[in-house]
């Protein structure tokens, strides 16, 4: 027979014993305790889970650009607007990607150890880099590993027969179309031209030469390494020649400016013209007022207040690719909404239609590249002036 005296009875062995009331509370707040901990427990592997699975959604994307180095005005000014377009973007929209960054010094050996890096450590979907020199040392690497490349770059060559790589930049054809247009609009006969050794500056001049067709003669036509800083033998070249109309310039940062300055030193007085490697206020500000005047063909004018927005925020940078930063900033988060894989943002590029950008509005041309326009500029006042042809 069991007693129940102010507890809860509990039988054992033919026996009854008195459970204290406050050792049965003590089990049943263990038994809760373990109860919540198991909860607390599947709840965190829950969010754990639910982030592996964001994580595993989102777009891994590398930028190789050249942030140090005589070109690094570039980098700069393209990861800065690509930043910018990030930030504006909603909170959902910049969680699909996931950025990763990397210096190249506009080197190809280093873009393709930049990337080899990015691989192994993050297992990138989408390499961005700037210029065609680096563009065409990675397009082979991308393409074999079906990973997608977006140059910001001229070069044709770079996405020629290849599926997964695609050319973020007005085509030379269309700049040199403009400029053609332009030099004849300006009655040029006979033309000097000097540029970088470089994959990018054959393009366009490749584009000039396949659009002049002869009409406009090239008196003298010199390339020279990046490094070259002495340009006082060819000049004495130009010096020696009649009636030029013009100096095509298509030198890299630091060859232009020192090129310019030399140049008026040495009393040559003709028009300095040529790409959108003008448009890089470093190389302004460094020729020292011998590049005032310069006409030259570039991206149309950015749409919209983008322009001043970057300015203010970033007054010591370059204008060169920033739209294109800004607008692929918003393309690859487009992307991603779609289907954040390498396929999801081929598929997407390839098939691009009438997408509204800071650029203007353009589509995919079906061989890697895009509709993008350009515009004749001019510099004045240590600014550029866009002069005809904005769109």
């Amino acid at each position: 027979m069991s007693e129940r005296v102010g507890g809860v009875a509990g039988e054992f062995h033919g026996y009854t014993e008195q459970v204290p009331l406050r050792l049965t509370i003590s089990v049943i707040e263990k038994a809760t305790r373990m109860k919540l901990l198991s909860a607390i427990t599947s709840f965190v592997l829950l969010v754990f889970t639910s982030f592996a699975a964001l994580a595993d959604q989102r777009l891994r994307v590398g930028l190789i650009l050249p942030l140090s180095g005589e070109a690094s005005s570039w980098g700069r000014t393209f990861q800065s607007a690509f930043e910018m377009g990030l930030e504006e973007l909603s909170p959902a929209e910049r969680a699909r990607l996931q950025i990763f960054t990397e210096d190249d010094q506009l080197q190809p050996k280093n873009a393709v150890s930049a990337f080899h890096k990015l691989l192994a450590q993050h297992d990138i979907d989408v390499v961005v880099n700037l210029s065609s020199g680096t563009g065409n040392a990675l397009a082979s690497l991308t393409e074999q590993r079906k990973i997608v490349l977006v140059a910001i770059a001229s070069d044709a060559a770079i996405v020629r027969g290849r599926t997964h790589a695609f050319n973020f930049w007005v085509t030379p054809e269309e700049e040199a179309r403009v400029l053609v247009d332009e030099a004849r609009r300006q009655n040029y006969k006979r033309i000097v031209r000097v540029g970088t050794i470089h994959d990018g500056v054959s393009a366009v001049n490749k584009a000039f030469d396949q659009f002049n067709a002869g009409k406009i003669t090239i008196a003298l036509d010199e390339e020279f390494p990046s490094d070259v800083r002495d340009f006082r033998t060819t000049l004495g070249k130009i010096r020696a020649l009649k009636d030029i109309d013009g100096i095509m310039i298509v030198l890299f940062p630091g060859q232009m400016s020192a090129f310019a300055k030399q140049a008026r030193q040495a009393g040559i007085r003709s028009t300095f013209f040529g790409w959108e490697i003008f448009e890089d206020i470093n190389e302004i500000k460094a020729a020292q007022g011998a590049l005032e005047g310069a006409w030259y063909v570039n991206a149309a004018d950015a749409r919209g207040d983008f322009m001043q927005r970057f300015r203010a925020k970033h007054p010591e940078l370059s204008l060169l690719g920033s739209a294109n930063g800004y607008d692929l900033a918003k393309l690859l988060a487009s992307a991603a909404g779609r289907e954040p894989s390498v396929e999801g943002v081929r598929t997407f590029l390839a098939e691009l239609k009438d997408f509204s950008g800071v650029i203007g509005t353009y589509s995919a041309t079906g061989d890697g590249r895009f509709s993008l326009p350009a515009a004749v500029k001019q510099v004045r006042n240590n600014d550029f002036v866009t002069i005809r042809g904005n769109s």
